[in-house]
């Protein structure tokens, strides 16, 4: 029904059905793209938005997919249900959101990384361990 849709309304030369693609294959689709809509729940999973910013691409993200919350809170991307109105924003403004593109691109190298995540996360597990080491201590007393 979708490629019928496609040929429909001429769209032929804009669209490609791929099939299935490696993971160097998508990096390479990344930066191919002009833009990275991302409009389901589920769609590539969680990190492909994060991964589509690092081909330093602006993208559109659904508020229901799970990295919407970082999106938005740290102006990585666009954040809506209008799909149609944030992709002609972009077109118009492409240099700007360019620009928003390439520090969300810092923005996931320096605090997104598999490094940083490992960091915050060692964190917490100290500070428990020290929680629960106090509580110890006091109990004994």
């Amino acid at each position: 029904m979708l490629k019928e849709y496609i040929r429909y309304k001429k769209l032929d030369p804009y669209v490609i059905f791929t099939g299935f693609v490696s993971d160097a294959e998508i990096a390479n689709l990344y930066h191919a793209s002009h833009i990275g809509l991302y409009p389901f729940k589920e769609q590539g999973g969680l990190m492909a938005p994060f991964e589509h910013l690092c081909a330093g691409k602006p993208i559109i993200i659904s508020p229901t997919n799970g990295a919407a919350e970082i999106i938005k809170k740290h102006k990585l991307g666009v954040v809506t249900d209008d799909y149609v109105s944030a992709i002609l924003d972009i077109y118009n403004n492409y240099e700007h959101y360019k620009t928003i593109a390439q520090k969300a691109r810092e923005f996931v190298k320096k605090e997104l990384s598999w490094e940083k995540y490992s960091q915050r996360l060692l964190k917490v597990f100290e500070e428990v361990y020290h929680t629960i080491n106090e509580a110890k201590f006091i109990s004994n007393k």
